[in-house]
């Protein structure tokens, strides 16, 4: 083989080893480091206020709810939500609906989120359970969030994933107290 063409031989396969090689470390990078993962989701106590529940001569239930949830973003890259909305549920049924306020996390930070939410209780006392549940000392509430959000990673790379938070409430309605008991879980689609 002649020289030139060695060189030439030598030349590619090193140029093509330094591509195969960059390309593993950008994957092993996204993979591990830059790969999107869903939020860490915080609910602060809280209470029902201005309850009002009447059993007779028809049930009836009216309350306010402000929630306060800290976000904390795991990721390398700042995330901002728009449009995004949250519906409360009782024993499936939708009781109110609520839009959240635009805003942004940034990489490795947090944010509070306060959502407000007037319930007004015909769908839950019309429920055949709430007799039952108010009997029991609580009232079992789900909400679900879903969040369209833009991932910003180096400044330069924007993707669009969706978040949603879902959210168990427990309102303890026996002490008349109406602590509101929260869980909360995220998932995240790319």
């Amino acid at each position: 083989m002649a020289p030139k063409s060695r060189r030439l031989c030598c030349f590619t396969t090193a140029l093509l080893l330094i591509v195969i090689v960059l390309a593993a470390v950008c994957a092993a990078l996204f993979h591990t480091i830059l790969k999107p993962r869903p939020p860490v989701v915080i609910p602060h106590p809280t209470r029902l206020r201005n309850v009002t529940v009447a059993l007779f001569p028809e049930p009836s239930l009216s309350a306010s709810l402000n929630m306060t949830i800290t976000i904390k973003n795991p990721n390398y890259g700042d995330c901002s939500y728009r449009k995004a909305t949250a519906e409360v549920y009782y024993r499936g049924t939708p009781v109110t609906a609520l839009p959240l306020a635009d805003g942004a996390v940034p990489a490795k930070g947090q944010i509070d989120v306060v959502a407000h939410a007037d319930l007004v209780g015909g769908k839950v006392v019309s429920s055949p359970s709430f007799l039952a549940d108010i009997g029991a000392g609580s009232l079992n509430f789900t909400s679900v969030a879903k969040m369209p959000v833009r991932v910003t990673v180096l400044k330069k790379l924007r993707f669009h994933v969706r978040v949603i938070i879902s959210c168990n409430m427990s309102v303890r309605v026996s002490d008349q107290s109406y602590d509101v008991l929260s869980t909360c879980a995220s998932k995240l689609k790319i």
